[in-house]
C-alpha cells in the first residue's frame, strides 16, 4: 500500500507530507506529529469500531429510530466507506467505469442528433452538483472547448430564466440529478426544462418521481424504450460523497472530458486514497492529521473557525464542497467546526482584518497551487504573475505564523484532472470522514438537513 511521504527538518523548519500531486505543509501549525499521536491514540484506535456495520455514533443516539441512518448502508463489510471502494474497487456492483460513463455521454448526443452541444445544465441541490461544480471550476480553463456547464441548485425564479435565455434547448442538454428522485427542489427546477433534451442520473422506480418526469419526457419524443441508456443509475451513496461515480463523472463526460480525462480523475484519487485510509498512521496521513490538528484546536484551544484563502480561481468550486463535507458531515449533537472559504488574495481586503485584528478563534487553512505554467505573464515591474500571486500567499502566511495563528497549507502541484481527483479523495477524509469520527458523530448522514425538507413540504401543502 502507498504510503505519504513526510519530511521535517533537524531544526523544525519544514514539515509537510505529501501523496502524488498534493501536499500538505504542517510547519506552521504548531502542533508537532507526535503530540497529535499522543493527544488522539485512543480516538485513532477507536476507528476500526466507528466503521464498523451496526455502531452506533454518539450522533446516532440523539436521532429518533424512524430517522436513523447509520453507517451500516456506508461502509463494507471490511470497514471501507462505499465511497472509497467506489472509486477504488474495479468490481463494485453496478459500477460505471469511464469507459461506460463516455459511452453513455454519446448515446445521448446520438439519441438527439446533436450538432452542438454547447450547455450541460445541470440540475440538483448540494452534494449532488457540488464535485461537477468544482470538477468544472478546476478545469475549464485547461479543457473547454466553448462547453459550459450550468448548475441550476435552486427553483429561484430569475436564475432559471436567465439560463433558459442563454442557453436555448438545440444547444443545450439538462441533467437532473437526485439519489431520492423525490427532492422537491429538484423536481421544481427540472420543471421548468421540460421542453429541453433530458439525461438523468436517478434510479428507476415507480415511487421515484424524477425518474417518472425524465421517463414522460422520453416517452413523449420517442426515446423511452431509449431509458436504461439516458437515465444513469445514482450509486448507494451520499451525494456529497458520490463525486467518483456518475453523478459527477458524466456531466463531465457531456462536457467533453474523454475517457483518459476521466480516468485520471479516478487515478487522482485513488493515490491518495491509499495513503489516506484509516490504516495509515497519522504520521504519513495528511487527510488524518490536519483532521486531527484542526479538532485539537477547537477542543483544546476554543478556535472553532477554519478560514481557508483559495489562492487560485481553480479552487472556486471546490471551496463549496469543502464547506458541505465539513457541515453535513460533522456537525451534529452540538459541535463541529465552521469553515470560511474566500477567493485569494481579494479576501486579504476584507477577512484579513477579521483573522488578525477579530476574535482569536480562527485557524487558516490556505489553498495553493504550486506549479508555474501561466504562460509568460508579468506585472508591470517584471515579476511574473504566478509570483505575485505566490507572494500575496507567502505574505499572509508568514503574518499568521508571527501573530501565533495556527496555520496549514494544501498545495496541488498544478490543477489538471488527477490534481482535482486527488483533491477531492483529500477532503472527502480531511474535511468529511475525520473530522466527524474523532467527534463520535455519524459521517455519512444529515438529520437536520432532511427534517428542514420535511417542513418546507408540509408548508407548501397547505398553499
Amino acid at each position: 500500500m502507498r504510503r505519504g511521504r513526510r519530511r521535517k527538518a533537524a531544526g523544525g523548519g519544514v514539515d509537510f507530507c505529501s501523496l502524488g500531486l498534493l501536499r500538505v505543509d504542517f510547519a506552521g501549525s504548531g502542533l508537532p506529529v507526535r503530540k497529535v499521536k499522543r493527544e488522539y491514540a485512543g480516538a485513532f484506535k477507536r476507528f476500526g469500531k466507528q466503521l464498523r456495520r451496526g455502531y452506533r455514533f454518539k450522533s446516532d443516539r440523539l436521532v429518533s429510530k424512524g430517522r436513523l441512518d447509520a453507517v451500516d448502508n456506508h461502509v463494507t463489510s471490511e470497514g471501507v466507506p462505499l465511497f472509497h471502494d467506489y472509486a477504488d474497487n474495479p468490481g463494485f456492483p453496478g459500477r460505471l467505469s469511464p469507459e461506460d460513463v463516455c459511452r453513455r455521454a454519446g448515446a445521448v448526443a446520438e439519441a438527439y442528433g446533436f450538432e452542438r452541444m454547447n450547455n450541460i445544465i445541470v440540475v440538483g441541490n448540494g452534494g449532488s452538483v457540488n464535485t461537477t461544480r468544482a470538477f468544472y471550476e478546476a478545469l475549464k480553463w485547461s479543457y473547454g472547448r466553448g462547453k459550459k456547464v450550468v448548475i441550476v441548485d435552486s427553483m429561484d425564479p430569475d436564475k432559471i430564466a436567465a439560463v433558459k435565455g442563454e442557453c436555448i434547448p438545440e444547444e443545450s442538454i439538462v441533467v437532473p440529478i437526485s439519489k431520492s428522485g423525490n427532492t422537491q427542489g429538484v423536481l421544481d427546477a427540472y420543471h421548468q426544462f421540460r421542453e429541453y433534451p433530458v439525461a438523468a442520473v436517478t434510479n428507476a422506480g415507480d415511487g421515484n418521481r424524477l425518474y417518472q418526469a425524465v421517463k414522460k419526457v422520453l416517452d413523449e419524443r420517442g426515446l423511452g424504450g431509449r431509458a436504461g441508456e439516458l437515465v444513469l443509475p445514482h450509486p448507494p451513496i451520499g451525494g456529497r460523497f458520490a463525486g467518483l461515480t456518475a453523478t459527477g463523472l458524466f456531466p463531465m463526460a457531456l462536457w467533453g472530458l474523454s475517457v483518459s480525462g476521466l480516468r485520471a480523475l479516478e487515478e487522482g484519487a485513488r493515490v491518495v486514497y491509499e495513503g489516506v485510509g484509516a490504516d495509515v498512521d497519522v504520521e504519513f496521513n495528511p487527510a488524518l492529521r490536519l483532521a486531527a490538528s484542526l479538532n485539537y484546536y477547537d477542543t483544546r484551544k476554543g478556535r472553532d473557525i477554519i478560514f481557508s484563502p483559495m489562492y487560485s480561481d481553480r479552487f472556486a468550486g471546490f471551496g463549496t464542497l469543502f464547506t458541505q463535507l465539513l457541515h453535513e458531515s460533522a456537525c451534529k449533537a452540538g459541535v463541529g467546526e465552521t469553515i470560511l472559504t474566500a477567493s485569494g488574495p481579494d479576501c486579504q481586503h476584507h477577512t484579513n482584518q477579521r483573522l488578525f485584528g477579530g476574535k482569536k478563534d480562527m485557524v487558516v487553512v490556505f489553498f495553493t497551487v504550486g506549479g508555474e505554467e501561466t504562460g509568460g505573464l508579468e506585472a508591470g515591474d517584471g515579476v511574473p504573475l504566478e509570483k505575485a500571486l505566490r507572494f500575496e500567499y507567502a505574505g499572509t502566511c508568514c503574518d499568521a505564523t508571527e501573530h501565533g495563528i495556527p496555520n496549514f497549507t494544501v498545495e496541488v502541484d498544478r490543477m489538471d484532472a488527477r490534481a482535482a481527483g486527488a483533491l477531492l479523495a483529500f477532503a472527502q477524509y480531511a474535511f468529511g470522514v475525520y473530522p466527524s469520527l474523532l467527534l463520535d458523530n455519524n459521517p455519512f448522514d444529515q438529520p437536520q438537513v432532511e427534517r428542514s425538507k420535511e417542513i418546507a413540504r408540509d408548508m407548501r401543502g397547505g398553499v
